[in-house]
């Protein structure tokens, strides 16, 4: 679509009377068909030429015939500041302005976009060509979705409160439940029901706290500013090494990494999601000889690091879906877990300005891949 500005029409014609007469129709035509609201004025500020959309835009009636009317009788409410710049165009200035407000005389205000320039004839200003746009119920678009992006945020920021309070709060009672269930395990019988129903609860009691513990890291982390630095990926993966050591002992887990780079990140973040990340490859393995294997490469502007298992895999529909809170593909009593730890993940690295992935097939492994930037 060409763009219509009123400078293009501003042009110096040199004609005669008769020229004149016929450069007047002209310009009628021309204008009455232009897509835009476009008006044409005299020097005095009296309409020579409007188009149809003017009409439109200035809630004048069409059954209203205001060629040669003065501009100001027929839209009354122009403020002062308006004409002012009307004289101003009228002395050659060409202004315009992409948003202005129009303070009505019922109080309500609109806003306009808004051009005008001179027109010339015989080396002389005719008058001025004027352009406006109504932005007022885009305005008033804008202005809801504040509003309603403001009230979000600060509900949002309530429910966080509101989930951090309770998961700190309930810590303390499940410790308690906790601890009473292991006195109740040193009394009891080594077999027998009670003691069968002690595990059950004690399962439950660690469910919870992993839960809440998680709930916690989740509150925290989209109200905490995040630290940057150069981090060793090779010294992350070994200290997250030692922390889950009794887990990769038990299971006879090999974990290995080819030559990794230095990242850039906040280090408790990227912690965290390294950890989940071998945390769920270990959980996910049943294999004789389970392995995780970690590479890196290099993008111009980014690192990729996939972590690779030979564990029970992952079908394609839920490739998405696992990177959701508490989406679980399978059930409590086959693998424990709060059912957080990949949305951590996403949540993690989206805040890197990064993105994760994951490409698996069933019964044949996973590896998820994490593109993180060299520099923020």
């Amino acid at each position: 679509m060409a763009k219509i500005s009123v400078e293009s029409l501003s042009t110096n014609l040199v004609i005669d009377q008769e020229q004149e007469n016929q450069f007047q129709t002209l310009i009628h035509q021309l204008i009455k068909m232009l897509p835009a609201a476009v008006a044409m004025f005299d020097i005095d500020m009296r309409y020579l030429a409007v188009s149809d959309q003017w009409y439109t835009e200035t809630k004048v009636s069409k059954r209203k015939d205001i060629i040669g009317q003065l501009h100001y009788d027929v839209i009354q409410d122009i403020p002062l500041k308006w004409k002012i710049l009307h004289q101003r165009c009228l002395k050659g200035e060409h202004l315009k302005c992409d948003e202005d407000v129009f303070c009505c005389r019922d109080g309500h205000k609109e806003w306009l976009k808004w051009e005008i320039a001179p027109w010339y004839i015989n080396n002389k200003i005719g008058g001025m060509f004027m352009f406006i746009e109504h932005l007022t119920d885009r305005k008033n678009t804008e202005n809801k979705m504040k509003e309603m992006i403001g009230e979000l945020k600060r509900c949002n920021s309530a429910l966080k409160r509101f989930a951090h309070i309770c998961a700190h709060d309930m810590r303390e009672p499940i410790r308690t439940i906790y601890s009473y269930i292991e006195l109740i395990e040193e009394k009891v019988e080594k077999k027998g029901e009670t003691l069968e129903y002690t595990k059950y609860i004690k399962a439950s009691a660690i469910y919870l706290n992993n839960l809440i513990k998680d709930l916690l890291f989740d509150a925290e982390m989209d109200g905490a500013s995040l630290n940057f630095k150069h981090l060793s990926l090779e010294e992350i993966i070994t200290n997250i090494m030692t922390v889950l050591y009794k887990e990769i002992e038990e299971k006879k887990i090999v974990v290995s990494y080819d030559k990794l780079p230095v990242i850039y990140g906040d280090e408790v973040l990227l912690n965290q999601l390294i950890q989940n990340l071998i945390s769920n490859s270990i959980k996910y393995n049943k294999t004789k000889n389970p392995v995780i294997h970690i590479r890196a490469r290099e993008l111009k502007n980014a690192w990729i690091i996939s972590l690779e298992d030979n564990g029970i895999g992952i079908e394609p529909q839920y490739f998405k879906t696992i990177f959701e809170p508490f989406e679980r593909l399978h059930n409590k009593s086959e693998y424990e877990g709060s059912g957080l730890g990949l949305s951590q993940c996403k949540k993690i690295i989206e805040s890197h300005k990064g993105k994760i992935w994951v490409r698996s097939e069933l019964t044949k492994g996973a590896t998820f891949y994490f593109m993180i930037p060299k520099e923020q």
